[in-house]
């Protein structure tokens, strides 16, 4: 049987966000979330549910470590 890839990331705190932060770190831009604890790792979706990173928290910014989205357009 399958089992979604970000299930295996359960232990980490999910994110959501808005389609132009998604867009912009799906570019590979760090984007500053409120409320990021110092060091954390996350699970990163967007809006429409769609698991997009793992990343972690750096300077007050989402740092990417891998991607999992082939494409969020439409």
């Amino acid at each position: 049987f399958f089992v979604s890839v970000d299930k295996v990331f359960e232990e980490f705190e999910k994110i959501i966000l808005t389609p132009h932060k998604a867009g912009k770190m799906c570019n590979g831009t760090r984007v500053a979330v409120a409320g990021l604890r110092e060091g954390q790792i996350y699970r990163v979706y967007d809006e429409k549910g769609r698991f997009l990173t793992i990343s972690q928290e750096e300077d007050g910014k989402l740092k990417i470590l891998k991607t999992f989205y082939q494409s969020i357009s439409g």
